[in-house]
């Protein structure tokens, strides 16, 4: 049994053994085969070096550090220049061939400018309109230092039409005014205008009620008052400085407000104003250039001075004093007449002269059909020395000859009460007319005279109620594309009209006063 169990041990060391001697290894190489790539491709590489050049940078800073203001001031046409001499008052040798041209050229000139007025060559032609086409807003200008109360009363363009005057006040205002006013300048052109202030605010004791600018001098600024006096201002002084005088408080002075003031003309040194006003006087002044205002003549119209047949039924028949509205005249006119418009509605003219008279009576030497109402604006045409305009209460424009004692046409727009009226300075078809609605209408009398041309709504005030009343309308004539419109809510409305409006139409003058003498032959 023990050699049985020896023999298995042994058996198992053999097997061990063997397995041990085995040992792992490499196999033999064999040949081996390379598989090129069908689509990789060979990177070739190359190397390069590239330089920028420096990039130069600078820095500058500037500060202006000074400002400097201009103004200027355009000369008195008036005023003599001895620089500039006539050339047939000298000795120069060139007056007489220049003379002599004159003389020979004259009457074929003359000869042709009057085949050109006369020619209907191209009468309804029409320039093609450039610009503007439409009537605009441009300036709503308006003292916002006033109270709100206060209303623009009157408006004034001076002879340039650059700068525009403003009077504030009440228009309704009955009792006494004990508070100050003020009339304020504004100047269109000026490049620092400001809407909402003026360029100069002149303070007065009293209420302007109208304003005219000097016929000549641009700075030159006539008021009337509600307590009766006139005052003459110089808005190119110093404020403060602006008042250059005040009319003489004597028996012949207007002993109510002043309706309505105008110059008239300049002579020499002196120039002329005229001033109306309720208490039925129209007085003439002279106004020296050295800064003095004096009462040349006063005339008064009565009832008894209107014919009975175009007196209103409740003027009555004494000899009472009709007070006056407005007043409107030329110095161009034969005999200078002055158009008047009266509280009752009578239309009258009355010739002015430059003789002093200390006080005349009735001067009244024509009348015209009366409006049904009071008559709130005259205007005479600046193109027909015999047409002049008027507008009233009863909300009719009426268009005189002044020969002629009923219209030659009336207007009825279909609004409220017409408050202001003026001829376009450029063309003599069109009139405008301002309501208390707030619209401004405008006529082109050889369109039409039942229809209105154009109805410009002024917009509505600051409660979005209504629009405010026009109270006054100015136009200049050196501007005539510009129209200002004086508001209740104390806002001045500076338009730029329409091409409709204020482009030149060939032939219109000579159209209008065949329209004027084709009305006046069949009335």
């Amino acid at each position: 049994m023990m050699t049985g169990g020896g023999g298995g041990g042994d058996g198992r060391k053999k097997d061990g053994g063997a397995l041990a001697a085995a040992v792992f290894g490499d196999a033999p190489r064999q040949p081996s085969t390379d598989i090129h790539s069908s689509w990789k491709t060979e990177t070739s590489l190359e190397d390069a070096n590239t330089q920028t050049p420096a990039i130069i940078t600078s820095d500058n800073a500037v500060q202006s550090t000074e400002m400097v203001d201009s103004e200027i001031q355009t000369e008195d046409m008036d005023e003599p220049d001895d620089r500039y001499q006539p050339i047939a008052d000298g000795d120069d040798d060139a007056a007489a061939p220049i003379a002599s041209f004159l003389e020979r050229i004259e009457a074929a000139v003359s000869r042709q400018l009057d085949l050109n007025a006369r020619s209907t060559a191209f009468e309804g032609f029409e320039f093609a309109s450039h610009g503007l086409r439409e009537s605009k807003i441009t300036h709503t200008l308006k003292n916002l230092a006033l109270s709100a109360e206060m209303q623009a009363v009157s408006a004034a363009f001076n002879r340039t039409g650059s700068v525009v005057a403003v009077a504030y006040g009440l228009a309704d205002k009955q009792e006494w005014w004990t508070a100050t006013s003020h009339i304020c300048t504004w100047n269109l052109d000026g490049i620092r205008c400001n809407p909402n202030k003026p360029d100069k605010a002149m303070e007065l004791e009293s209420c302007a009620t109208c304003l005219s600018y000097h016929t000549s001098d641009i700075s030159l600024l006539a008021a009337g008052m509600l307590n009766g006096e006139v005052v003459v201002l110089d808005t190119s002084q110093d404020e403060g400085q602006e008042l250059v005088c005040v009319s003489p408080f004597v028996a012949d002075s207007h002993s109510e407000p002043v309706a309505d003031i105008a110059w008239l003309r300049h002579h020499g040194d002196k120039s002329e104003l005229v001033t109306v006003s309720g208490d039925g006087s129209i007085i003439l002044w002279l106004y020296n250039h050295m800064g003095s205002l004096s009462l040349a003549k006063r005339v008064c119209v009565n009832v008894l001075d209107i014919p009975a047949y175009l007196r209103p039924s409740d003027a009555g028949a004494q000899q009472v004093e009709l007070g006056v509205t407005c007043v409107a005249g030329k110095s161009a006119v034969q005999g200078r007449q002055l158009y008047l418009g009266t509280e009752t509605g009578c239309v009258c003219r009355v010739p002015v002269t430059s003789a002093r008279a200390p006080v005349v009576g009735n001067a009244t030497d024509f009348a015209y059909r009366p409006h049904l109402g009071p008559v709130h604006a005259i205007a005479h045409s600046p193109h027909l020395d015999n047409v002049f305009a008027t507008c009233g209460t009863d909300g009719k424009i009426h268009i005189y000859h002044q020969l002629q004692s009923h219209p030659l046409v009336t207007l009825d727009p279909q609004r409220a009460a017409l408050l202001s009226v003026v001829f376009h300075p450029s063309r003599p078809a069109v009139i405008m007319a301002a309501a208390a609605d707030g619209a401004l209408v405008a006529y082109d009398l050889l369109k039409s005279t039942t229809q209105p041309t154009d109805v410009l709504d002024g917009g509505k005030d600051d409660d979005n109620t209504s629009p405010p009343a026009i109270r006054k309308l100015a136009i200049n004539a050196r501007r005539p594309g510009t129209l200002a419109a004086a508001c209740d809510d104390g806002s001045v409305k500076v338009w730029a009209l329409g091409a409709h409006l204020r482009e030149t139409v060939p032939g219109e003058q000579h159209r209008m006063v065949q329209w004027v003498a084709d009305l006046f032959s069949n009335a």
